[in-house]
């Protein structure tokens, strides 16, 4: 190995520029009629909503303005004696599920770039992930409000520390008025969340997600249309519950506020297995030991009876793919935890790298402004001039 020295009038090279390295996630553009929704979350959902608040105003004199009305006032027929002051379901109810689609998407618009990406700037939040934190704490919120009122209701459901009052008394055809427009919101939500994930930046789980959200639209309508919304609230609050403190880590993590994120995702894990792995496992017990026990097995729509071998083994195969992605996400928990041990700060395995990527914007201005200046200072060491003093041996 030979050995070089450099002249002491040579002027030294300069050390490699840190450059901006292009990644799938920044390279990403979201599908045109995706682009389409994604840029116009807020007026049209504004304009039709505050519409369709009017015609509910008029809709008493004016009949033919219901099916506007509908979107955001849920439908009410019901014409068993039994069922005095209750909401029965019909076609309408989707135009009321379209409405809580519009209005969940105009409430996250504002609330992430009025509220939610501020209160990040604030708290130092990088520029690159002001974005996911606005994601992020839009979530803390909506499953926080989901999770309480959806525990409200099963708290006071006969079927609370009794999951055989899932399917005593069957059907429960005819809902009250506010449990109606929780269900049928959380419903709009999880509609909403499947356009959500093609607007925003994709993460390692995209297909975990996608699968996620496909399977519970499928369980919520299918409990709503065959009456056994009772089953469907207790899987919901199960799961709502664990994405709080989830979604409450990232914000943390976000702002760099690396021990409240710790603790709260030590708090997430511990929720996570409570909920998702333990109530859970009685909630899938319930339907493949009790329903059949329980239940008449009778098919009979007029009746509002929709028991079957068929719909029996449809709610396993939901519930099932639901359990299949649970691991698969509990398995992504087991790393971080590992990262942890090992001394490294909480953060979610399922997400792109955003805390490692290479530059961001004003790294970049930076660097541009030191080569327009010339030789300056680099990630903390000063270029060599021809007067900086003695030649430097190089190993070649």
């Amino acid at each position: 190995m030979s050995v070089i020295t450099a002249n002491s009038n040579a002027k030294a090279p300069p050390p490699p520029t840190k450059r901006a390295t292009s990644s799938p996630a920044s390279d990403w553009r979201p599908h045109p009629l995706m682009a389409l929704y994604r840029d116009n979350q807020v007026l049209v959902p504004a304009v039709i909503l505050s519409l369709a608040c009017l015609s509910a105003l008029l809709s008493p004199t004016l009949p033919a303005l219901l099916p506007l009305a509908h979107l955001v006032m849920p439908y009410r027929h019901a014409t068993s004696p039994s069922a005095s002051g209750l909401y029965a379901k019909g076609p309408a109810d989707l135009a009321f599920i379209l409405g809580g689609v519009l209005f969940w998407t105009l409430a996250r618009a504002l609330t992430i770039d009025y509220l939610l990406k501020p209160l990040g700037k604030r708290l130092g939040c990088r520029r690159s992930l002001i974005d996911r934190f606005g994601e992020q704490g839009w979530l803390v919120i909506y499953y926080s409000l989901s999770f309480s009122i959806g525990l409200s209701f099963a708290r006071a459901a006969p079927y609370w520390r009794n999951t055989m009052h899932f399917w005593t008394n069957y059907p429960h055809a005819h809902l009250a008025g506010d449990f109606k427009v929780y269900y049928l919101a959380q419903l709009a939500f999880w509609i909403q969340q499947l356009l959500v994930i093609h607007i925003e930046k994709p993460r390692k789980d995209y297909v975990q997600m996608l699968v996620h959200h496909i399977v519970t639209c499928a369980l919520i309508v299918g409990s709503y249309v065959s009456n056994f919304t009772r089953m469907g609230t207790a899987v919901l609050v199960t799961m709502d519950v664990g994405d709080i403190f989830l979604s409450s880590a990232k914000c943390f993590n976000y702002v760099n506020w690396r021990t409240i994120c710790d603790a709260t995702f030590v708090v997430f894990v511990g929720v996570w297995l409570y909920s998702r792995h333990y109530i859970y496992y009685f909630l899938i017990r319930s339907v493949y030991v009790e329903a059949p026990k329980y239940l008449e097995w009778r098919w009979a729509p007029s009746e509002g009876r929709f028991v079957s071998d068929a719909m029996w083994y449809f709610f396993l195969a939901l519930l099932g793919v639901l359990q299949v992605l649970l691991i698969i996400w509990l398995y992504m928990i087991l790393r971080v935890i590992a990262k942890v041990v090992k001394g490294s700060s909480a953060e979610d395995t399922r997400s792109d790298d955003e805390d490692e990527v290479d530059v961001d914007e004003d790294d970049q201005q930076q660097q541009q402004q030191q080569e327009d200046d010339g030789p300056k200072k680099v990630s903390g060491v000063h270029k060599s001039s021809p007067k900086s003093g003695p030649a430097r041996k190089r190993r070649a």
